[in-house]
Protein backbone atom coordinates (compact mmCIF):
# COMPACT_ATOMS: atom_id res chain seq x y z
CA UNK A 1 0.00 0.00 0.00
CA UNK A 2 1.26 3.47 -0.85
CA UNK A 3 3.80 2.20 -3.21
CA UNK A 4 2.10 1.94 -7.35
CA UNK A 5 5.43 -0.12 -8.09
CA UNK A 6 3.70 -2.63 -5.56
CA UNK A 7 1.31 -3.41 -8.62
CA UNK A 8 3.78 -5.71 -9.99
CA UNK A 9 4.81 -9.26 -8.07
CA UNK A 10 5.55 -12.66 -8.81
CA UNK A 11 9.56 -12.05 -9.19
CA UNK A 12 11.15 -13.60 -12.33
CA UNK A 13 14.20 -15.14 -11.95
CA UNK A 14 15.52 -15.22 -15.75
CA UNK A 15 15.09 -12.22 -18.14
CA UNK A 16 16.57 -11.71 -21.26
CA UNK A 17 16.02 -8.01 -22.76
CA UNK A 18 17.92 -9.09 -26.10
CA UNK A 19 14.58 -9.89 -28.16
CA UNK A 20 15.31 -12.96 -27.59
CA UNK A 21 13.51 -15.67 -25.71
CA UNK A 22 13.88 -16.32 -22.29
CA UNK A 23 12.29 -18.92 -19.76
CA UNK A 24 11.85 -18.02 -16.57
CA UNK A 25 11.90 -20.57 -12.83
CA UNK A 26 8.65 -21.54 -13.62
CA UNK A 27 9.38 -22.36 -17.34
CA UNK A 28 7.26 -20.12 -19.05
CA UNK A 29 8.41 -18.45 -21.98
CA UNK A 30 8.81 -14.76 -22.06
CA UNK A 31 8.90 -13.21 -25.80
CA UNK A 32 10.02 -10.17 -27.20
CA UNK A 33 12.37 -7.31 -26.54
CA UNK A 34 10.92 -6.37 -23.09
CA UNK A 35 10.28 -9.82 -21.30
CA UNK A 36 8.47 -9.33 -18.16
CA UNK A 37 5.38 -10.29 -16.01
CA UNK A 38 1.72 -10.36 -16.42
CA UNK A 39 -0.52 -7.78 -15.37
CA UNK A 40 -1.41 -8.11 -12.08
CA UNK A 41 -4.96 -8.26 -10.92
CA UNK A 42 -6.88 -5.12 -11.44
CA UNK A 43 -3.98 -3.51 -13.42
CA UNK A 44 -6.48 -2.94 -16.39
CA UNK A 45 -9.11 -1.07 -14.07
CA UNK A 46 -6.19 1.25 -12.68
CA UNK A 47 -5.22 2.29 -16.45
CA UNK A 48 -9.20 3.08 -17.08
CA UNK A 49 -8.57 5.30 -14.43
CA UNK A 50 -5.78 7.07 -15.53
CA UNK A 51 -7.68 8.02 -18.57
CA UNK A 52 -10.54 9.62 -16.85
CA UNK A 53 -8.76 12.47 -15.82
CA UNK A 54 -7.06 13.13 -18.98
CA UNK A 55 -11.06 12.85 -20.57
CA UNK A 56 -11.90 15.28 -18.20
CA UNK A 57 -9.25 17.76 -18.55
CA UNK A 58 -9.68 17.42 -22.48
CA UNK A 59 -13.70 18.26 -22.05
CA UNK A 60 -12.60 21.04 -19.39
CA UNK A 61 -10.19 22.86 -21.62
CA UNK A 62 -11.31 22.10 -25.65
CA UNK A 63 -15.22 22.04 -25.37
CA UNK A 64 -18.24 23.86 -24.38
CA UNK A 65 -18.84 20.88 -21.60
CA UNK A 66 -16.19 23.26 -20.18
CA UNK A 67 -14.17 26.31 -20.96
CA UNK A 68 -13.48 25.97 -25.04
CA UNK A 69 -14.72 28.60 -26.59
CA UNK A 70 -12.99 31.07 -23.61
CA UNK A 71 -9.81 28.72 -24.04
CA UNK A 72 -9.72 29.05 -28.15
CA UNK A 73 -10.57 32.79 -27.82
CA UNK A 74 -7.55 33.43 -25.71
CA UNK A 75 -5.33 31.24 -28.22
CA UNK A 76 -6.22 33.37 -31.25
CA UNK A 77 -4.99 36.38 -28.68
CA UNK A 78 -1.45 34.69 -28.17
CA UNK A 79 -1.24 33.72 -32.01
CA UNK A 80 1.83 36.10 -32.63
CA UNK A 81 3.49 33.91 -29.95
CA UNK A 82 3.56 30.79 -31.97
CA UNK A 83 6.39 31.94 -33.93
CA UNK A 84 8.86 32.46 -30.91
CA UNK A 85 8.13 29.36 -29.31
CA UNK A 86 8.50 27.47 -32.44
CA UNK A 87 12.31 29.01 -32.79
CA UNK A 88 12.81 28.66 -29.25
CA UNK A 89 12.48 24.80 -30.18
CA UNK A 90 14.40 24.96 -33.46
CA UNK A 91 17.14 26.59 -31.38
CA UNK A 92 16.91 24.18 -28.75
CA UNK A 93 16.99 21.09 -31.66
CA UNK A 94 20.26 22.81 -33.25
CA UNK A 95 21.94 23.14 -29.81
CA UNK A 96 21.42 19.78 -28.85
CA UNK A 97 22.87 18.25 -32.82
CA UNK A 98 26.13 20.37 -32.64
CA UNK A 99 26.78 18.85 -29.02
CA UNK A 100 25.40 15.04 -30.14
CA UNK A 101 22.63 15.77 -28.23
CA UNK A 102 24.58 14.97 -25.18
CA UNK A 103 25.88 17.94 -22.64
CA UNK A 104 27.62 15.63 -20.70
CA UNK A 105 25.45 15.32 -17.85
CA UNK A 106 22.37 13.66 -17.41
CA UNK A 107 19.98 16.68 -15.80
CA UNK A 108 21.39 19.16 -18.33
CA UNK A 109 20.02 17.00 -20.94
CA UNK A 110 16.99 16.41 -19.78
CA UNK A 111 16.44 19.77 -19.03
CA UNK A 112 17.22 20.60 -22.49
CA UNK A 113 14.96 17.94 -23.49
CA UNK A 114 12.03 19.02 -21.74
CA UNK A 115 12.68 23.05 -22.78
CA UNK A 116 12.54 22.10 -26.26
CA UNK A 117 9.70 19.79 -26.30
CA UNK A 118 7.51 22.74 -24.38
CA UNK A 119 9.21 24.88 -26.52
CA UNK A 120 7.58 23.17 -30.47
CA UNK A 121 4.19 22.60 -27.97
CA UNK A 122 3.93 25.66 -26.59
CA UNK A 123 4.02 26.99 -30.66
CA UNK A 124 2.17 24.08 -32.20
CA UNK A 125 -0.62 25.25 -29.56
CA UNK A 126 -0.90 28.95 -30.54
CA UNK A 127 -0.84 28.60 -33.93
CA UNK A 128 -4.82 27.59 -33.42
CA UNK A 129 -5.94 30.82 -35.66
CA UNK A 130 -4.47 28.57 -39.06
CA UNK A 131 -4.86 25.51 -37.68
CA UNK A 132 -7.51 24.93 -35.02
CA UNK A 133 -6.72 21.30 -34.49
CA UNK A 134 -3.49 21.59 -33.53
CA UNK A 135 -4.27 22.05 -29.90
CA UNK A 136 -5.97 18.81 -30.16
CA UNK A 137 -2.71 17.00 -31.85
CA UNK A 138 -0.39 18.18 -29.22
CA UNK A 139 -2.93 16.94 -26.41
CA UNK A 140 -3.35 13.35 -28.37
CA UNK A 141 0.71 13.29 -28.86
CA UNK A 142 0.78 14.08 -24.70
CA UNK A 143 -1.83 11.98 -23.78
CA UNK A 144 0.69 9.05 -25.26
CA UNK A 145 3.51 10.29 -23.44
CA UNK A 146 1.93 10.35 -20.27
CA UNK A 147 0.99 6.15 -20.32
CA UNK A 148 4.49 5.70 -21.61
CA UNK A 149 5.25 7.46 -18.52
CA UNK A 150 2.91 5.97 -16.35
CA UNK A 151 4.48 2.57 -17.34
CA UNK A 152 7.90 3.65 -16.88
CA UNK A 153 7.72 5.31 -13.46
CA UNK A 154 5.22 2.70 -11.76
CA UNK A 155 5.74 -0.51 -13.98
CA UNK A 156 9.42 -0.68 -15.49
CA UNK A 157 11.22 -1.79 -12.44
CA UNK A 158 10.43 -3.33 -9.21
CA UNK A 159 12.19 -3.48 -6.02
CA UNK A 160 13.38 -7.33 -6.56
CA UNK A 161 14.42 -6.43 -10.35
CA UNK A 162 11.32 -7.71 -12.27
CA UNK A 163 9.18 -5.53 -14.63
CA UNK A 164 6.00 -5.43 -16.20
CA UNK A 165 6.00 -6.89 -20.06
CA UNK A 166 6.02 -3.85 -22.37
CA UNK A 167 3.17 -5.65 -24.29
CA UNK A 168 1.11 -6.83 -21.11
CA UNK A 169 1.06 -2.94 -20.80
CA UNK A 170 0.69 -1.72 -24.23
CA UNK A 171 -2.86 -4.67 -24.50
CA UNK A 172 -4.28 -3.52 -20.93
CA UNK A 173 -3.52 0.15 -21.92
CA UNK A 174 -5.79 -0.11 -25.69
CA UNK A 175 -8.69 -1.67 -23.59
CA UNK A 176 -8.04 1.38 -21.26
CA UNK A 177 -8.59 3.95 -24.34
CA UNK A 178 -10.80 1.53 -25.56
CA UNK A 179 -12.97 1.85 -22.87
CA UNK A 180 -12.04 5.49 -22.00
CA UNK A 181 -13.24 6.23 -25.29
CA UNK A 182 -16.50 4.61 -25.18
CA UNK A 183 -17.10 6.64 -21.99
CA UNK A 184 -16.09 9.83 -23.39
CA UNK A 185 -18.98 9.28 -26.29
CA UNK A 186 -21.59 8.19 -24.27
CA UNK A 187 -20.70 11.69 -22.55
CA UNK A 188 -20.80 13.47 -25.65
CA UNK A 189 -23.88 12.61 -26.64
CA UNK A 190 -25.81 12.99 -23.43
CA UNK A 191 -24.26 16.11 -23.76
CA UNK A 192 -25.41 16.98 -27.56
CA UNK A 193 -28.75 15.68 -26.84
CA UNK A 194 -29.55 17.58 -23.50
CA UNK A 195 -28.83 21.00 -25.51
CA UNK A 196 -29.75 20.05 -28.89
CA UNK A 197 -26.11 20.64 -30.23
CA UNK A 198 -26.28 18.36 -33.47
CA UNK A 199 -24.42 20.30 -36.07
CA UNK A 200 -26.64 22.20 -38.34
CA UNK A 201 -28.20 26.05 -39.09
CA UNK A 202 -28.69 26.67 -35.68
CA UNK A 203 -25.41 25.06 -33.83
CA UNK A 204 -23.32 26.24 -36.54
CA UNK A 205 -24.78 30.05 -35.76
CA UNK A 206 -24.60 28.81 -32.26
CA UNK A 207 -20.62 28.19 -31.86
CA UNK A 208 -19.41 30.61 -34.33
CA UNK A 209 -21.28 33.37 -31.98
CA UNK A 210 -19.33 31.98 -29.15
CA UNK A 211 -15.78 32.69 -30.72
CA UNK A 212 -16.76 35.89 -31.66
CA UNK A 213 -15.60 38.82 -29.35
CA UNK A 214 -17.37 42.26 -29.04
CA UNK A 215 -15.75 45.75 -28.53
CA UNK A 216 -15.23 47.36 -24.86
CA UNK A 217 -17.83 50.11 -24.35
CA UNK A 218 -18.19 52.00 -21.26
CA UNK A 219 -21.48 53.21 -19.90
CA UNK A 220 -23.13 56.56 -21.08
CA UNK A 221 -25.31 57.38 -18.27
CA UNK A 222 -26.59 60.47 -19.66
CA UNK A 223 -27.81 58.81 -22.65
CA UNK A 224 -28.74 56.33 -20.97
CA UNK A 225 -27.68 54.07 -23.78
CA UNK A 226 -26.84 50.19 -22.99
CA UNK A 227 -22.45 49.33 -24.06
CA UNK A 228 -21.21 46.34 -25.37
CA UNK A 229 -19.86 44.04 -23.56
CA UNK A 230 -17.12 41.46 -24.36
CA UNK A 231 -17.63 37.92 -24.74
CA UNK A 232 -18.52 37.31 -20.85
CA UNK A 233 -21.18 34.42 -21.36
CA UNK A 234 -21.70 31.01 -23.43
CA UNK A 235 -23.66 32.34 -26.64
CA UNK A 236 -23.68 35.89 -25.95
CA UNK A 237 -23.43 37.78 -29.59
CA UNK A 238 -22.43 41.22 -30.25
CA UNK A 239 -25.54 43.69 -29.61
CA UNK A 240 -26.85 45.74 -32.70
CA UNK A 241 -24.17 48.17 -33.34
CA UNK A 242 -21.70 46.77 -31.19
CA UNK A 243 -18.13 46.13 -33.50
CA UNK A 244 -16.51 43.07 -33.06
CA UNK A 245 -12.64 42.66 -33.00
CA UNK A 246 -11.95 40.98 -35.68
CA UNK A 247 -8.04 40.06 -33.96
CA UNK A 248 -9.49 38.22 -30.92
CA UNK A 249 -12.40 36.48 -32.76
CA UNK A 250 -11.94 32.71 -33.73
CA UNK A 251 -14.49 33.14 -35.88
CA UNK A 252 -15.60 36.47 -38.31
CA UNK A 253 -19.43 36.93 -38.98
CA UNK A 254 -18.51 37.54 -42.20
CA UNK A 255 -17.33 33.96 -42.81
CA UNK A 256 -19.56 31.30 -44.54
CA UNK A 257 -18.28 28.73 -42.37
CA UNK A 258 -14.99 28.39 -39.20
CA UNK A 259 -13.57 25.40 -39.02
CA UNK A 260 -12.75 26.63 -35.11
CA UNK A 261 -16.61 26.09 -34.50
CA UNK A 262 -16.52 23.14 -36.01
CA UNK A 263 -13.51 21.73 -34.12
CA UNK A 264 -15.17 23.34 -30.92
CA UNK A 265 -18.33 21.58 -31.23
CA UNK A 266 -17.20 18.03 -32.08
CA UNK A 267 -14.18 18.16 -29.93
CA UNK A 268 -15.78 15.58 -27.52
CA UNK A 269 -16.27 13.14 -30.34
CA UNK A 270 -12.83 13.35 -31.77
CA UNK A 271 -11.56 12.67 -28.61
CA UNK A 272 -13.65 9.30 -28.18
CA UNK A 273 -13.23 7.98 -31.74
CA UNK A 274 -9.73 8.28 -31.42
CA UNK A 275 -9.24 6.89 -28.47
CA UNK A 276 -11.40 4.06 -29.77
CA UNK A 277 -9.41 3.39 -33.21
CA UNK A 278 -5.75 4.18 -31.77
CA UNK A 279 -6.89 1.49 -28.96
CA UNK A 280 -7.91 -0.95 -31.40
CA UNK A 281 -5.25 -0.01 -33.41
CA UNK A 282 -2.99 -0.88 -30.24
CA UNK A 283 -4.22 -3.59 -29.68
CA UNK A 284 -3.50 -5.21 -32.99
CA UNK A 285 0.29 -3.90 -32.46
CA UNK A 286 0.57 -5.86 -28.95
CA UNK A 287 -0.99 -8.94 -29.77
CA UNK A 288 1.09 -9.05 -33.53
CA UNK A 289 4.41 -8.36 -31.47
CA UNK A 290 3.54 -11.34 -29.05
CA UNK A 291 2.24 -13.82 -31.68
CA UNK A 292 4.87 -13.25 -34.62
CA UNK A 293 7.17 -14.83 -32.55
CA UNK A 294 4.81 -18.42 -31.57
CA UNK A 295 3.61 -18.31 -35.06
CA UNK A 296 5.63 -20.27 -37.79
CA UNK A 297 7.02 -18.38 -40.61
CA UNK A 298 5.72 -14.98 -38.90
CA UNK A 299 9.18 -14.47 -36.95
CA UNK A 300 10.48 -12.04 -39.60
CA UNK A 301 6.42 -10.14 -40.05
CA UNK A 302 6.26 -6.74 -38.83
CA UNK A 303 2.65 -6.93 -37.82
CA UNK A 304 0.26 -9.48 -37.57
CA UNK A 305 -2.26 -10.68 -40.25
CA UNK A 306 -5.00 -9.03 -38.22
CA UNK A 307 -2.97 -5.82 -37.93
CA UNK A 308 -2.14 -5.33 -41.64
CA UNK A 309 -5.80 -6.09 -42.10
CA UNK A 310 -6.68 -3.08 -39.79
CA UNK A 311 -4.40 -0.97 -40.96
CA UNK A 312 -5.81 -1.37 -44.84
CA UNK A 313 -9.16 -0.18 -43.15
CA UNK A 314 -7.59 2.53 -41.45
CA UNK A 315 -5.83 3.81 -44.69
CA UNK A 316 -8.92 3.42 -46.77
CA UNK A 317 -11.09 4.68 -44.22
CA UNK A 318 -8.77 8.15 -44.60
CA UNK A 319 -9.17 8.06 -48.27
CA UNK A 320 -12.62 7.97 -47.87
CA UNK A 321 -13.11 10.35 -45.74
CA UNK A 322 -9.92 12.71 -47.16
CA UNK A 323 -12.06 12.65 -50.61
CA UNK A 324 -15.48 13.21 -48.83
CA UNK A 325 -14.48 16.14 -46.82
CA UNK A 326 -12.24 17.82 -50.15
CA UNK A 327 -15.61 18.02 -52.02
CA UNK A 328 -18.23 19.05 -49.68
CA UNK A 329 -16.48 20.90 -46.92
CA UNK A 330 -13.28 22.80 -48.93
CA UNK A 331 -14.40 25.34 -47.34
CA UNK A 332 -13.89 24.57 -43.92
CA UNK A 333 -11.07 22.78 -45.18
CA UNK A 334 -12.10 19.59 -43.15
CA UNK A 335 -9.37 17.54 -44.88
CA UNK A 336 -6.51 18.94 -43.55
CA UNK A 337 -8.08 17.68 -40.10
CA UNK A 338 -8.31 14.39 -41.87
CA UNK A 339 -4.90 14.42 -43.09
CA UNK A 340 -3.43 15.89 -40.12
CA UNK A 341 -4.61 13.24 -37.25
CA UNK A 342 -3.96 10.40 -39.91
CA UNK A 343 -0.62 11.33 -39.60
CA UNK A 344 -0.82 11.93 -35.83
CA UNK A 345 -2.41 8.13 -35.66
CA UNK A 346 0.36 6.80 -38.63
CA UNK A 347 3.49 8.27 -36.48
CA UNK A 348 2.01 7.44 -32.90
CA UNK A 349 1.79 3.86 -33.95
CA UNK A 350 5.44 3.50 -35.39
CA UNK A 351 6.23 4.68 -31.85
CA UNK A 352 4.27 2.05 -30.15
CA UNK A 353 5.51 -0.30 -32.42
CA UNK A 354 9.11 0.43 -31.75
CA UNK A 355 8.17 0.57 -28.04
CA UNK A 356 6.19 -2.89 -28.39
CA UNK A 357 9.17 -4.75 -30.42
CA UNK A 358 11.82 -2.51 -29.14
CA UNK A 359 14.33 -0.93 -31.37
CA UNK A 360 16.93 -3.72 -32.49
CA UNK A 361 14.33 -6.16 -32.91
CA UNK A 362 12.28 -3.67 -35.25
CA UNK A 363 15.69 -2.58 -37.13
CA UNK A 364 16.25 -6.61 -37.55
CA UNK A 365 12.78 -7.12 -38.69
CA UNK A 366 12.85 -4.65 -41.23
CA UNK A 367 16.59 -5.09 -42.54
CA UNK A 368 15.00 -9.05 -43.35
CA UNK A 369 11.72 -7.70 -45.25
CA UNK A 370 12.42 -9.48 -48.59
CA UNK A 371 10.45 -6.72 -50.46
CA UNK A 372 12.16 -4.09 -48.69
CA UNK A 373 15.64 -5.62 -49.87
CA UNK A 374 14.31 -6.01 -53.66
CA UNK A 375 13.19 -2.30 -53.20
CA UNK A 376 17.18 -2.03 -52.67
CA UNK A 377 18.42 -4.13 -55.47
CA UNK A 378 15.63 -2.26 -57.96
CA UNK A 379 17.17 0.41 -59.52
CA UNK A 380 14.32 2.80 -60.51
CA UNK A 381 12.66 1.85 -56.68
CA UNK A 382 16.13 3.68 -55.67
CA UNK A 383 15.42 6.26 -58.02
CA UNK A 384 12.00 7.05 -57.14
CA UNK A 385 12.75 7.07 -53.68
CA UNK A 386 15.43 9.31 -54.03
CA UNK A 387 13.28 11.57 -56.47
CA UNK A 388 10.12 11.68 -54.36
CA UNK A 389 12.56 12.83 -50.47
CA UNK A 390 14.05 15.29 -52.75
CA UNK A 391 10.60 16.33 -53.47
CA UNK A 392 9.05 16.41 -50.36
CA UNK A 393 12.20 17.61 -48.03
CA UNK A 394 14.28 19.21 -50.05
CA UNK A 395 13.85 22.44 -48.24
CA UNK A 396 14.61 20.74 -44.59
CA UNK A 397 17.90 18.39 -46.45
CA UNK A 398 19.29 22.40 -47.62
CA UNK A 399 18.82 23.28 -43.62
CA UNK A 400 20.17 20.00 -42.17
CA UNK A 401 23.13 20.24 -44.38
CA UNK A 402 24.02 23.87 -43.52
CA UNK A 403 23.55 22.58 -39.88
CA UNK A 404 26.16 19.72 -40.46
CA UNK A 405 28.46 22.16 -41.86
CA UNK A 406 28.65 24.26 -38.57
CA UNK A 407 28.41 21.21 -36.49
CA UNK A 408 31.88 19.99 -38.70
CA UNK A 409 33.45 23.28 -37.97
CA UNK A 410 32.44 22.83 -33.95
CA UNK A 411 33.89 19.32 -34.03
CA UNK A 412 37.01 20.31 -35.44
CA UNK A 413 37.54 22.97 -32.84
CA UNK A 414 36.91 21.20 -29.86
CA UNK A 415 38.84 17.65 -32.06
CA UNK A 416 42.46 17.08 -30.18
CA UNK A 417 45.53 16.82 -32.05
CA UNK A 418 45.57 13.10 -33.76
CA UNK A 419 42.10 12.40 -33.77
CA UNK A 420 40.56 11.46 -37.16
CA UNK A 421 37.40 13.44 -38.60
CA UNK A 422 34.25 11.98 -38.01
CA UNK A 423 32.07 11.45 -41.27
CA UNK A 424 28.59 13.14 -40.38
CA UNK A 425 24.91 11.87 -41.80
CA UNK A 426 24.64 15.12 -43.59
CA UNK A 427 27.85 14.23 -46.07
CA UNK A 428 27.29 10.70 -46.07
CA UNK A 429 24.10 11.51 -47.96
CA UNK A 430 26.05 14.42 -49.64
CA UNK A 431 28.40 11.19 -51.01
CA UNK A 432 25.35 9.36 -51.89
CA UNK A 433 23.78 12.19 -53.76
CA UNK A 434 27.11 12.52 -56.00
CA UNK A 435 27.41 8.66 -56.57
CA UNK A 436 23.68 8.80 -58.22
CA UNK A 437 22.40 9.30 -61.49
CA UNK A 438 21.71 12.67 -60.46
CA UNK A 439 19.97 13.41 -64.02
CA UNK A 440 17.93 10.18 -63.58
CA UNK A 441 16.70 11.56 -60.21
CA UNK A 442 16.14 15.08 -61.23
CA UNK A 443 14.04 13.49 -63.95
CA UNK A 444 12.11 11.60 -62.01
CA UNK A 445 11.65 15.03 -59.70
CA UNK A 446 10.18 17.29 -62.47
CA UNK A 447 8.15 14.11 -63.34
CA UNK A 448 6.48 13.52 -59.97
CA UNK A 449 5.85 16.96 -59.30
CA UNK A 450 4.03 17.61 -62.72
CA UNK A 451 1.83 14.21 -61.55
CA UNK A 452 1.01 15.81 -58.17
CA UNK A 453 0.41 19.54 -60.08
CA UNK A 454 -1.92 17.39 -62.28
CA UNK A 455 -3.82 15.65 -60.04
CA UNK A 456 -3.92 17.42 -57.00
CA UNK A 457 -4.26 21.35 -58.66
CA UNK A 458 -5.70 21.07 -61.69
CA UNK A 459 -7.79 17.47 -61.28
CA UNK A 460 -9.56 18.23 -57.65
CA UNK A 461 -9.94 22.02 -58.41
CA UNK A 462 -11.71 20.91 -61.59
CA UNK A 463 -13.63 18.44 -59.64
CA UNK A 464 -14.51 20.98 -56.75
CA UNK A 465 -15.75 23.22 -59.46
CA UNK A 466 -17.62 21.34 -62.01
CA UNK A 467 -19.63 19.53 -59.21
CA UNK A 468 -20.65 22.57 -57.69
CA UNK A 469 -21.63 24.06 -61.10
CA UNK A 470 -23.72 21.00 -61.90
CA UNK A 471 -25.12 20.89 -58.67
CA UNK A 472 -26.69 24.33 -59.50
CA UNK A 473 -27.65 23.34 -62.89
CA UNK A 474 -29.25 20.20 -62.13
CA UNK A 475 -31.27 21.55 -59.29
CA UNK A 476 -34.30 22.88 -61.17
CA UNK A 477 -34.50 19.54 -63.13
CA UNK A 478 -36.78 16.42 -62.14
CA UNK A 479 -35.08 13.80 -60.07
CA UNK A 480 -34.99 11.16 -62.30
CA UNK A 481 -33.41 13.18 -65.25
CA UNK A 482 -31.04 14.07 -62.97
CA UNK A 483 -29.88 10.58 -62.13
CA UNK A 484 -30.12 9.88 -65.78
CA UNK A 485 -27.46 13.34 -66.40
CA UNK A 486 -25.17 12.04 -63.18
CA UNK A 487 -24.76 8.66 -64.65
CA UNK A 488 -23.71 10.03 -67.96
CA UNK A 489 -21.29 12.67 -66.48
CA UNK A 490 -20.07 9.58 -64.32
CA UNK A 491 -19.02 7.52 -67.25
CA UNK A 492 -17.46 10.29 -68.79
CA UNK A 493 -15.35 11.27 -65.56
CA UNK A 494 -14.62 7.75 -65.40
CA UNK A 495 -13.24 7.36 -68.33
CA UNK A 496 -10.28 10.43 -67.67
CA UNK A 497 -7.72 8.30 -65.91
CA UNK A 498 -6.65 11.52 -63.83
CA UNK A 499 -9.98 12.02 -62.36
CA UNK A 500 -10.79 9.71 -59.01
CA UNK A 501 -13.95 7.99 -58.40
CA UNK A 502 -14.95 8.87 -54.84
CA UNK A 503 -16.22 12.42 -55.81
CA UNK A 504 -18.21 10.93 -58.66
CA UNK A 505 -19.53 9.18 -55.89
CA UNK A 506 -20.43 12.28 -53.18
CA UNK A 507 -21.52 14.17 -56.52
CA UNK A 508 -24.33 11.45 -56.67
CA UNK A 509 -25.32 12.21 -52.88
CA UNK A 510 -24.82 15.81 -52.62
CA UNK A 511 -26.72 16.37 -56.08
CA UNK A 512 -29.68 13.91 -55.70
CA UNK A 513 -30.16 15.05 -51.57
CA UNK A 514 -30.31 18.82 -52.48
CA UNK A 515 -32.56 18.18 -55.93
CA UNK A 516 -35.01 15.98 -52.89
CA UNK A 517 -35.12 19.13 -50.79
CA UNK A 518 -35.61 21.84 -53.25
CA UNK A 519 -38.19 19.96 -54.66
CA UNK A 520 -42.36 20.96 -54.13
CA UNK A 521 -44.39 18.51 -51.65
CA UNK A 522 -45.86 17.22 -55.37
CA UNK A 523 -42.61 16.09 -56.70
CA UNK A 524 -40.71 15.06 -53.17
CA UNK A 525 -40.18 11.08 -53.22
CA UNK A 526 -40.75 10.34 -49.81
CA UNK A 527 -38.34 12.02 -47.75
CA UNK A 528 -34.03 12.18 -47.32
CA UNK A 529 -33.57 9.07 -46.14
CA UNK A 530 -35.17 8.11 -50.10
CA UNK A 531 -33.22 10.60 -51.77
CA UNK A 532 -29.78 9.03 -50.14
CA UNK A 533 -31.04 5.59 -51.51
CA UNK A 534 -31.30 6.37 -54.59
CA UNK A 535 -28.23 8.68 -54.94
CA UNK A 536 -26.63 5.23 -53.88
CA UNK A 537 -28.14 3.37 -56.48
CA UNK A 538 -27.24 5.75 -59.02
CA UNK A 539 -23.61 5.72 -57.84
CA UNK A 540 -23.39 1.87 -58.02
CA UNK A 541 -25.02 1.72 -61.00
CA UNK A 542 -22.68 4.25 -62.87
CA UNK A 543 -19.70 2.23 -61.09
CA UNK A 544 -20.90 -0.54 -62.92
CA UNK A 545 -21.48 0.79 -66.11
CA UNK A 546 -18.20 2.40 -65.75
CA UNK A 547 -16.24 -1.37 -65.22
CA UNK A 548 -18.54 -2.80 -68.79
CA UNK A 549 -16.87 0.86 -70.46
CA UNK A 550 -13.36 0.44 -69.27
CA UNK A 551 -13.09 -3.65 -69.81
CA UNK A 552 -15.36 -4.06 -72.62
CA UNK A 553 -14.65 -1.04 -74.90
CA UNK A 554 -11.53 0.08 -73.59
CA UNK A 555 -9.60 -3.21 -72.10
CA UNK A 556 -11.05 -5.27 -75.13
CA UNK A 557 -10.27 -3.40 -78.24
CA UNK A 558 -7.08 -2.49 -76.76
CA UNK A 559 -5.92 -5.39 -75.06
CA UNK A 560 -4.95 -7.33 -78.58
CA UNK A 561 -2.01 -4.43 -78.96
CA UNK A 562 1.58 -5.89 -77.87
CA UNK A 563 2.29 -2.27 -76.17
CA UNK A 564 -0.52 -2.49 -74.22
CA UNK A 565 0.54 -6.27 -72.92
CA UNK A 566 3.48 -4.66 -72.06
CA UNK A 567 2.70 -1.90 -70.58
CA UNK A 568 0.29 -3.55 -67.88
CA UNK A 569 2.87 -6.34 -67.45
CA UNK A 570 0.18 -8.72 -68.29
CA UNK A 571 2.77 -12.03 -67.45
CA UNK A 572 3.58 -10.48 -64.57
CA UNK A 573 2.71 -12.62 -60.99
CA UNK A 574 0.55 -10.23 -59.99
CA UNK A 575 -1.18 -10.30 -63.18
CA UNK A 576 -1.59 -14.36 -63.50
CA UNK A 577 -2.74 -13.75 -59.72
CA UNK A 578 -5.44 -11.97 -60.69
CA UNK A 579 -6.46 -13.92 -63.61
CA UNK A 580 -6.40 -16.85 -61.71
CA UNK A 581 -8.76 -15.39 -58.83
CA UNK A 582 -11.22 -13.63 -61.43
CA UNK A 583 -11.06 -17.32 -62.78
CA UNK A 584 -12.26 -19.07 -60.24
CA UNK A 585 -15.83 -19.71 -59.58
CA UNK A 586 -18.08 -18.19 -57.70
CA UNK A 587 -16.81 -15.40 -55.25
CA UNK A 588 -13.38 -15.08 -54.54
Amino acid sequence: PGQPTMLVAAPLRAVSHNGRLARSDTGTVQLGGSQGLPMPRGGDVVLVLAYLPILALYLVLFSEIGFGASVFKGLTLLHAWSIIGAAVGAAIIALLYLVDFDFGNLIVNALFYLIGLLAFVIGTILTFRTMPFAPLLCFFFLMTLYYIGIYFYFFNKNKDGTHLSIKVFLTSTSKAMAIGGLIGLIVALVWASLNNFWWGGASKTEFRSRLRVCTDMSVDEVAATTHCLRYGQFGTRCPEGCEEVAADSACLSTDSSCLAAWILWSSPFMISLFSILFGTGLYFISTSATQRKLTPGKKTAVLSHEASIFCQCMVAMVVIAWAGTSLTSSNMQLSRVVMAFAALGIMLGAMMLAFALGWRDLKTTIAEQETLRKIGQSQWWMVTIKALSILCLGPIFVVYIGCAYVKRIFIRWRQKPGEPDRLLTAFKIIQLWEESDRSAILARVVFMGTVYFIMQVIAAQFMTLFCAWLNIQLLPLNIFLICLIIIGVGLLLFAIPVIPGVPIYFLCGVTITAAEEAASDADKLGGFGIAIVLGSATAFLTKMLACVLQQKVFGEQLGSGVSIRAAVTVNSEMMKAIRLMLAAPGFS
